[in-house]
């Protein structure tokens, strides 16, 4: 079973609720790396994309859409600004995935061009969620990122596929702290409950699992 059919299909909703359960500890895991990435905090400042270009940028923004999209509850990855997270990480600490992002893209563009001869604005939620699966499908051989340079960081993160890439970044770019561009007024963060940067939870506040009252913060907070 394929993580993609792991989650419940029935709608947005079930989707989101799968990715919450399976994404407990990634607020905790962004707010360290918050202090070792000064120089994206700075980047993520300023406005436009820095390393997608404009239809590369709408074709993440699509896909984003689809990986935590918007519900009742509570905004998706774009209103998050997981995209521009993205953005700023490759033109910084995550610059080794450059290439395998811009071969992925052109892929996946043209893909749309062949099958639905437009652009990503001329496809619904389904033919996404059909072009996301599909991909996650794809043979070792067949996956854009197969054998490019970067294809494991030295993070420790290490991907081992388009879609695994793509979705583990838009993750980090819903939950990552908002000095980095992601995360706007706390989305990701507010959907787990978590508070964000404190200086210290105490071994109760760590243990219960109704919402803490802490104010929602970043690092740029303390």
């Amino acid at each position: 079973m394929t993580s993609m059919e792991a989650a419940p299909t029935g709608s947005d909703l079930d989707r989101r609720t799968f990715l919450k359960r399976a994404a407990g500890t990634m607020a905790v895991i962004a707010v360290n790396m918050a202090f070792r990435f000064d120089a994206v905090a700075q980047e993520a400042a300023r406005g436009g994309y820095q390393f997608f270009t404009r239809e590369e940028g709408e074709l993440m923004e699509a896909i984003a859409g689809r990986i935590w999209p918007a519900d009742d509850d509570g905004p998706g990855a774009i209103e998050a600004g997981a995209v521009t997270y993205i953005d700023r990480a490759l033109s910084g600490p995550y610059a080794a995935y450059q290439q395998a992002y811009r071969v992925l893209l052109h892929d996946l563009a043209g893909q749309i061009r062949r099958r639905y001869g437009g652009s990503v604005r001329d496809l619904d939620e389904r033919q996404l969620d059909a072009l996301l699966g599909e991909l996650e499908e794809r043979a070792d051989g067949d996956d854009p990122l197969a054998g490019l340079p970067g294809r494991r960081l030295e993070l420790g993160l290490g991907p081992d596929s388009s879609f695994d890439m793509v979705r583990t970044h838009v993750m980090e770019g819903v939950f990552c702290d908002p000095i980095y561009g992601g995360n706007r007024d706390f989305a990701g963060w507010r959907a787990v409950n978590y508070p964000g940067a404190h200086y210290v939870y105490t071994a109760e506040e760590q243990q219960v699992f109704e919402p803490l009252t802490k104010p929602y913060q970043s690092v740029a907070d303390l």
